[in-house]
């Protein structure tokens, strides 16, 4: 499996613009109590910045400290050997889970290290549902859930940097009674030559039809260890002019373009 890569790509984008903020207003002593309930599972946070030269998006796992006034502070959660030099960038808004929905945190006072980001919390705040974060449509991808020995195929529709859009349908000997949405179940995406993604996922909506049935999923797990940690990192080299990484996404199958 060692083909295998994290999801969500750190090279997503997410577009958020100031007049489709349209939800409902959570004052900062709502934000605080959610932040410090996401600190005390263990549960991390998105944050969104934008290079200040290139104008791309970079989308970053973090993890809230315990937060007490009027100051967030985030320690990322990519774990040594994928970090990211942090300077070049400014921060956009940080997105926190909130069951079904999203809580969009911008601030006027921000800081970016290469250990996390610094903020002051605003006193209003806005809760989006997931269809303010923007979906790309997958291509020929195919799908396996398993649950309790019960494996279903199907084919990925679309994704977010949060969400994944499945689409199974059943043989003649399966149900989809089979599959308990309570349960968390695990996930794999693949096509011809190699497998691109497995992990535990949840369901957090599900779409009945005649022949088939669609599922928004969200990973349990938001960073994926493949590797352990080396115990010393080599020494980092900084290349000048900065270099572009142009790929092929294996999602979508476009051509990216990706300046660091």
């Amino acid at each position: 499996m060692e083909n295998v890569h994290q999801f969500p790509p750190q090279i997503d984008r997410i577009t958020q613009r100031e007049d489709s903020i349209d939800g409902k207003k959570v004052r900062k002593k709502r934000l605080i109590n959610k932040l410090n309930a996401i600190n005390f599972k263990g549960g991390t946070l998105l944050v969104n910045l934008r290079h200040v030269k290139y104008n791309h998006t970079l989308i970053r796992s973090a993890r809230p400290l315990p937060c007490l006034g009027d100051e967030l502070v985030c320690v990322w959660a990519e774990t040594a050997g994928n970090e990211h030099d942090a300077e070049p960038y400014q921060l956009l808004e940080i997105l926190v889970p909130d069951g079904p929905k999203l809580i969009l945190v911008k601030s006027e006072s921000a800081s970016i290290t290469d250990n996390g980001v610094r903020m002051l919390l605003p006193e209003i705040s806005h809760s989006i549902g997931l269809r303010k974060v923007q979906r790309y449509p997958s291509k020929n991808v195919k799908t396996r859930l398993i649950q309790n020995s019960a494996c279903f195929t199907g084919e990925l529709i679309d994704f977010s940097p949060m969400t994944f859009h499945v689409e199974i349908d059943t043989s003649p000997l399966q149900t989809f009674q089979w599959i308990n949405p309570e349960l968390p179940l695990n996930v794999m995406f693949f096509d011809e030559s190699q497998t691109f993604y497995t992990g535990s996922c949840r369901i957090i909506r599900q779409i009945e039809g005649r022949t088939t049935k669609s599922f928004i999923l969200e990973p349990t797990e938001k960073q994926i260890r493949r590797f352990k940690p080396k115990e010393f990192r080599s020494t980092r080299q900084q290349l000048v002019p900065l270099p572009n990484m142009i790929f092929r996404h294996p999602m979508t199958q476009r051509l990216e373009n990706l300046s660091f």
